[in-house]
């Protein structure tokens, strides 16, 4: 990875974004012209917009959510900060009360690296049990590794709680 090794490899990251109020489908196009526009950075495959089921204490509203493929050379803590950013610039509430979000982006894979980096853990903890984030990673799957893949197809064949949030392609993302 870009950051162990020093030199400068193209990084491939699987990001996770969703809002549930407001314009949630244009907070989630700028999010993704905001990204974009992150130097050195190629965004390579985007899925449909899925709505699904709040997951979470103190949300109120059904989600659209999307799974974003960029291929970057910026290293992981730079995207970090580039995604707390573009959380800041479309209206991110901090407010922990509060968990209505405009924009909610979490880095899901970060190539194959596994373990934690400062704050974060790869791949995203909580990833395998979210439809919202692993329907649109199997529509995309042609970016993910051999061992990503097969982990998302293994997670979406489970039998699925009765009482699990219900999550559905909702229509193609334009941004």
């Amino acid at each position: 990875m870009t950051e162990v090794s020093g030199k400068n490899e193209k990084l491939k990251v699987h990001l996770s974004l969703g809002s549930n109020i407001g314009d949630r489908e244009e907070h989630l196009a700028s999010a993704v012209r905001l990204l974009k526009m992150f130097p050195d950075t190629e965004v390579v495959a985007i899925s449909d917009l899925y709505l699904s089921d709040p997951v979470g204490e103190n949300l109120n509203g059904y989600f659209l959510n999307v799974v974003a493929c960029i291929e970057t050379e910026l290293k992981l803590y730079e995207i970090h900060k580039g995604l707390l950013e573009i959380e800041e610039i479309l209206g991110k509430s901090k407010s922990p009360e509060n968990g209505d979000r405009t924009i909610d982006i979490d880095i899901i894979f970060a190539a194959d690296f596994k373990g934690t980096y400062n704050d974060l853990q790869i791949p995203h903890p909580e990833y395998s049990n979210r439809y919202f984030v692993l329907l649109p990673l199997k529509e995309i799957e042609g970016t993910l590794s051999e061992k990503q893949r097969t982990d998302v197809r293994g997670y979406l064949d489970r039998e699925r709680e009765p009482d699990a949030p219900l999550c559905l392609r909702y229509k193609k993302m334009v941004y």
